[in-house]
């Protein structure tokens, strides 16, 4: 074999292994890192291992022990993550995160409430969110976001029977909810 066609052969094989080198590189690295752990650094500095996106880590959160002085637990609820395939199942349209919430029953007003929360939260680092709206049995709301987590604060008409709210919600002055969520989204600039 020529001097000519070696070179030539040398070339094409090291161009081949650019080429399959690069494309390695171009997959590999996008599915090493949806392999990889995520670790959340917390607004106090440190890091926290528990996976937001799950019901555990949601419930695991202190803002979730966080109740208004005197408020009773009335019914816990919540869900691990789902996939549904692109189809709109639920009404938030965030069916693939997690979700936990509390209802809860406090003899205080609407308006303390939202005030307790609001002091707290700010102090702890979560900013207020737009409202999206809510259903027909919300009387006020309050969306809060910190890194990649939302809280909803819902103030419930609990003035007559309706089955879908706990046992005991007639028993309250104010029957209102926490609901926290994994957004996948950072939070927006902070509103003073």
């Amino acid at each position: 074999m020529s001097v000519e066609a070696r070179s030539y052969h040398r070339a094409t094989f090291l161009a081949i292994g650019i080429f399959v080198g690069v494309w390695l590189l171009l997959i590999g690295l996008p599915i090493a890192s949806m392999l990889k752990p995520r670790n959340r650094t917390t607004t106090s500095g440190g890091t926290d291992h528990m996976p937001h996106n799950t019901l555990a880590g949601l419930r695991a959160l202190p803002e979730n022990q966080l109740l208004y002085p005197g408020a009773v637990v009335l019914q816990r609820y919540g869900n691990d993550p789902y996939r549904n395939h692109g189809l709109q199942l639920d009404t938030w349209g965030d069916g693939d995160n997690a979700r936990s919430g509390t209802y809860l029953g406090v003899n205080a007003t609407q308006q303390q409430v939202l005030a307790f929360y609001d002091a707290r939260l700010r102090s702890s680092g979560w900013a207020p969110a737009p409202s999206l709206g809510g259903p027909s049995t919300e009387i006020a709301v309050a969306n809060w976001q910190r890194d990649d987590l939302a809280l909803r604060v819902s103030v419930l008409y609990n003035d007559q029977p309706d089955a879908r709210l706990p046992t005991g919600a007639l028993n309250y002055s104010t029957l209102y909810t926490l609901e926290f969520s994994y957004s996948g989204q950072p939070a927006p600039s902070r509103v003073p």
